[in-house]
């Protein structure tokens, strides 16, 4: 797709992680002094029968993928992938690349915004699969308190603000590198080193009301890792 500052147009890592103050495009009610983390992955795929590259269109054993006109797919086989807005998919088995926000119809490599492109042709057995972006971060609420919120791409390139979990104060998220020992937060993560992020590991902090008000809130603290699976041997 068109390269912008839209954070969902970035796929070259799938995990990204903002501590306070850091990021671009980030929710104006994303609470001060927490982190926040960006996912980016797919679902599970449908394989190619065919695919026309001049006529941009590919034809796909099942209608089951989710994958909708003006939403984001993924298209790979054993040597390259590529990203792109789907036009149409009518009739669920037929996937068109041919839209407006792809600087070409054609998906090869490189990329060539000019002119006809770089044509790749997929052959069979190759995969589409619909692509999902989504940021995770504690906002306030609106209702003077502070929830976990997730901020998810859909078909028509607006991202959807979400309110997930009420109660969330605070959320820290650290990072585990190659070779490393000790978990870091995303200010210590080099830009180029996202992609080799092994784990993951998040602090939230719930704040609920006590059944006597006098008493004060009750807090409560989840910690758990994510392990990054293909990242690890």
């Amino acid at each position: 797709t068109n390269a912008t500052t839209d954070w969902w147009k970035t796929w070259h890592d799938g995990v990204v992680g903002y501590s306070p103050g850091g990021g671009v495009d980030m929710p104006a009610n994303w609470v001060a002094n927490t982190d926040a983390i960006e996912l980016k992955s797919t679902n599970a795929g449908v394989t190619v029968v065919s695919h026309d590259p001049g006529g941009a269109v590919f034809v796909v054993d099942s209608g089951e993928h989710g994958i909708a006109g003006g939403g984001l797919a993924l298209a790979c086989d054993f040597g390259h992938a590529a990203v792109f807005q789907v036009k149409t998919s009518a009739d669920g088995k037929t996937i068109s690349h041919d839209a407006d926000q792809n600087c070409t119809t054609a998906l090869g490599w490189p990329v060539d915004c000019s002119g006809s492109g770089t044509e790749y042709a997929f052959g069979r057995n190759a995969v589409v699969a619909r692509v999902n972006a989504a940021r995770w971060f504690v906002g306030t609420n609106g209702r003077g308190g502070n929830s976990l919120f997730r901020s998810a791409l859909r078909a028509d390139e607006t991202p959807d603000f979400e309110e997930v979990v009420e109660g969330v104060a605070d959320m820290q998220i650290q990072y585990l590198l190659p070779d490393g020992i000790d978990y870091v937060p995303a200010s210590a993560v080099p830009g180029t080193q996202w992609n080799e992020v092994k784990a993951v590991g998040v602090t939230i902090e719930l704040e609920g009301d006590a059944a006597n008000a006098a008493d004060g809130p009750i807090e409560r603290q989840l910690s758990f890792v994510a392990a990054i699976r293909n990242r690890n041997t």
